[in-house]
């Protein structure tokens, strides 16, 4: 009977030992992913926005937005995105807007992987992005990362940019500053030719996008702002490269702004439904 009993402990020391296992190597694994894994909580948050994307029903159609701020204020929440371009199609859209406040194409490099196997019918691409340099430098470094996981970062979600109501003398010149510097030369048409040559070849339809930008500012400028993405325009059309060309909006007065570059939230309102009907045609099979 001792032997009997020392046998039963020895098989639950056993088992213990075997879950105990399970759980460290789990754990471990759990670290060891978080460590490796060198993006930030805001391209993680998109990686998690596009999950009803790559899982959507059959029948319901993909979008995917990339851009900056200019983009991040036209076209609003994800939510609100889906919901426009459902009504202007009368179809079941899933949509989500990842742009980013101070992007440059490169802002994307860490997802976009993830946007390809998403498989959205549709990708819209800010022009800006191939002339915008990317403002913020990303910190990747192991540091970073050991804090992100030891204080448990969660992914960022899609949040409203709020409104400055910054429309001063100052404000107007700084904006006017920041476009004159802007140019359309070799590095930049790489860019776009880079990343649209393999954006094409993953995606059945690529569509440009220009927000819009007040009066007061392309005439203080002369008229560059416009200028710059008509560059960007001919150079994607000379390389031949599909993809369609941008919507461009009906004008919209001053107080549609909240500075001199950024829709306010009825701004945005008022762009999308133009921008959504602008898309009937190619999400609406013929």
């Amino acid at each position: 009977m001792h032997r009997a009993g020392l046998g039963v402990n020895i098989a639950k020391l056993q088992v213990v030992t075997a879950a105990l296992t399970v759980c460290v190597v789990a754990v471990a694994w759990i670290a060891a992913s978080s460590l490796l894994d060198d993006r930030t909580p805001r391209e993680r948050g998109m990686v998690v926005a596009l999950a009803p994307i790559a899982e959507r029903p059959p029948g319901h159609v993909g979008v995917v937005v990339l851009g900056t701020s200019l983009a991040h204020s036209a076209l609003l929440s994800h939510e609100s995105l889906s919901e426009a371009l459902s009504e202007a199609t009368e179809r079941e859209v899933l949509a989500v807007n990842l742009s980013i406040p101070g992007a440059g194409i490169e802002s994307y490099e860490k997802v976009l992987d993830d946007i390809w196997e998403a498989r959205p019918d549709v990708l819209v691409v800010e022009l800006d992005l191939f002339v915008f340099p990317q403002l913020f430098e990303i910190d990747r470094s192991l540091r970073t990362r050991v804090t992100r996981w030891l204080e448990g970062a969660a992914p960022r979600s899609y949040r409203s940019l709020g409104c400055s109501g910054d429309q001063t003398e100052s404000r107007l010149a700084a904006t006017a500053r920041w476009i004159e510097r802007l140019s359309v030369g070799p590095n930049e048409i790489q860019r776009m030719r880079t990343f649209l040559e393999v954006a094409t070849s993953k995606i059945e339809r690529v569509v440009f996008l220009t927000p819009p930008r007040p009066k007061e500012v392309t005439d203080v400028v002369m008229g560059r702002d416009l200028e710059i993405r008509a560059e960007l325009l001919a150079a994607a059309d000379a390389a031949d490269i599909d993809v369609e060309p941008p919507f461009e909006s009906e004008p919209l007065s001053l107080e549609d702004f909240c500075d001199f570059s950024h829709l306010t939230e009825g701004g945005g309102e008022r762009y999308l439904t133009q921008w959504a009907a602008s898309l009937r045609p190619l999400l609406v099979p013929s």
